[in-house]
């Protein structure tokens, strides 16, 4: 080898065979490039971006996380479906319920009058009784997942101080989780009838002296009374009782005067009157306006519940009820809701459910005490067309209502509470998926591309040790 002599130079280029310092830089370099191409190489087979923990530990944390979350959130996306799914079920029922209660509707308003036969009012009471069967059925048989819908367990149960003066009470929704909550309701004033009491429509003192024909009009709808020459005051009474279920509206007499009385409560029963021809004196002033009833006014927990005559609607955060003043009487009771109901689970956190009730809408349900139900239709039965049709059709008026407000109520849960939830649940995972996968799934273009460089890079450093095996080999020639 060459020394420097040149003064102050006593470093000299040397060569080695036992350590070198580039052949060792080299293999360091050589290992990080397998460490990096191993984990390439992991990320391409697996399709992982954090193949194991050590190659992104906070990354790993994070992307957990959002795992964990996009799980529930398909969790909480599969009981939405499933609970839009049971309602689906409780809305088709109800669709053919109140279908059914419609047609009976029609055939009691047919059977209303003289008009109608025996004969006819035989096979319409035969066809009632058929629809008012395939109600209880519907309502008894109609089921998700190996369970009744409606009634049992799904129902809100309740209990009252004084079942004789509120009645069919109907708990719609209540707070989910929650216990036994009881109200206190006042009844403050109690509801009224439209009547023309007080008001000289027609003397009854005298028969009528030509025919003379009347329309009456009240909440259930209008009829045209054509009443004969010579009618004394009984047939008048008579002849207008006989559309009291088409019309709503009943006749008595006060002394010699004309009463009329609509047949339900609430200022949207109403009575009017109107004479169309005739020229009987009697009938002269027979002209008057829609005079309406009152509601009752009525407090629960000291909040005033809206009312519909007797009827109570009740709403406070969670918690909906309906029922009915029985004896519309003013006094102080208390309603206990005390448990029960179809609890769904909406979103990703335990508190975050509801509870609705779905009642059992049988014909012994649908109608309302003090006018009686559906179930008095039946052949035999207080109400049966046959034997009372204006009961009938009175009580056949206001089932349609309850089953369609029941379904309406079933619709508004789809649409205002489940199906954004849904809409919701299905954006955030969605959000969350991409989140997640944009920490934790390969970038096969990105990775390809670094496997690619770190190929390059060990073929280069391969060469390279071909190169310094090679300089060794050149100290051991000058022993030769």
């Amino acid at each position: 080898w060459i020394v420097d002599s040149s003064p102050g130079g006593n470093d000299a280029m040397s060569l080695s065979i036992n350590h070198t310092s580039g052949l060792l830089t080299l293999f360091h370099q050589m290992d990080r490039l397998e460490s990096q191409r191993s984990l390439t190489l992991a990320r391409l087979a697996t399709g992982k971006q954090i193949p194991k923990a050590s190659a992104n530990p906070a990354g790993l944390i994070a992307y957990n996380q959002l795992q964990a979350e996009s799980a529930a959130l398909d969790a909480a996306i599969g009981n939405n479906q499933r609970t839009r799914s049971m309602l689906d079920t409780a809305d088709s029922a109800l669709s053919q319920i109140s279908s059914l209660v419609n047609d009976i509707q029609s055939l009691a308003v047919a059977s209303v009058g003289d008009t109608a036969t025996a004969e006819e009012k035989a096979a319409n009471q035969m066809q009632i009784d058929s629809a008012l069967d395939s109600i209880d059925r519907i309502i008894n048989q109609t089921s998700f997942n190996g369970k009744k819908v409606f009634g049992g367990a799904n129902q809100i149960s309740t209990t009252v101080s004084n079942p004789s003066a509120i009645t069919d009470v109907d708990v719609h929704s209540r707070t989910a989780g929650s216990g036994s909550t009881t109200l206190a309701a006042n009844v403050v004033s109690v509801a009224s009838a439209a009547t023309t009491g007080g008001t000289s429509i027609a003397d009854l003192s005298s028969a009528l002296s030509a025919q003379t024909t009347i329309t009456i009009g009240g909440k259930n709808g209008t009829a045209t009374i054509t009443l004969a020459s010579g009618s004394n005051s009984s047939q008048i009474l008579a002849a207008i009782n006989s559309q009291k279920g088409v019309t709503g509206v009943s006749a008595t007499a006060s002394g010699t005067q004309l009463v009329l009385t609509s047949a339900d409560t609430g200022a949207d029963a109403f009575v009017s009157v109107s004479t169309i021809s005739g020229g009987d004196s009697d009938f002269s002033s027979a002209n008057l306006s829609p005079t309406y009833g009152t509601d009752a006014v009525v407090t629960i927990n000291g909040q005033t519940a809206q009312t519909a005559g007797t009827k109570i609607m009740f709403s406070s955060g969670q918690l909906s009820l309906t029922a009915n003043l029985a004896s519309n009487t003013v006094g102080n009771h208390t309603i206990t809701v005390s448990g029960g109901g179809a609890t769904f689970q909406l979103g990703t956190n335990a508190s975050d459910r509801r509870t609705m009730g779905l009642s059992a809408l049988t014909t012994a349900a649908l109608g309302r005490s003090g006018l009686g139900h559906l179930s008095d239709l039946r052949s035999g039965g207080s109400a049966s067309v046959t034997s009372n049709p204006n009961g009938a059709a009175l009580i056949a008026a206001a089932a349609p209502t309850q089953a369609g407000t029941a379904s309406g109520r079933v619709g508004r849960v789809i649409r205002y509470q489940v199906d954004p939830t849904l809409n919701s649940l299905r954006a955030t995972s969605e959000a969350v998926s991409s989140a997640a996968s944009s920490i934790g799934d390969t970038d096969y273009a990105k990775e390809t591309a670094a496997l690619e460089r770190q190929n390059l890079l060990m073929n280069a450093s391969v060469s390279l040790l071909g190169v310094m095996n090679s300089s060794r080999n050149n100290v051991l020639s000058l022993l030769l």
